[in-house]
């Protein structure tokens, strides 16, 4: 090994690097954070994709309730008033077959 190891007595020691081995350790370290930190980054990205698209969904699911709750309002309404116009004479039971 072409090293040297110097013991400086406070529970310190430095090494000679000669041929820079613990600059490219620290090099590789730094790299594997670097990596680490675009991979959690493209999780937060990925992650905020599928929220916004899960509240897509959601809020597109809600409309669509609201719509077919008015939709059977409506029809409730018209049949309602169809069996009305039966009953006042003005309408037939046809017709509130067809309103059902």
């Amino acid at each position: 090994v072409n090293s040297e190891r110097y013991d400086l007595g406070l529970d310190m020691a430095w090494e000679v690097d000669l041929f820079g081995r613990i600059q490219r350790q620290l090099e590789a370290s730094d790299a594997d954070q670097e990596a680490a930190e675009a991979n959690l980054y493209q999780l937060q990205v990925t992650l905020i994709a599928e929220v916004v698209d899960a509240y897509g969904q959601l809020r597109g699911a809600q409309l669509r309730e609201a719509i077919a709750r008015d939709n059977l309002k409506n029809q409730q309404s018209s049949q309602d008033v169809t069996t009305q116009l039966r009953d006042a004479g003005v309408g037939n039971e046809l017709d509130v077959v067809r309103a059902e």
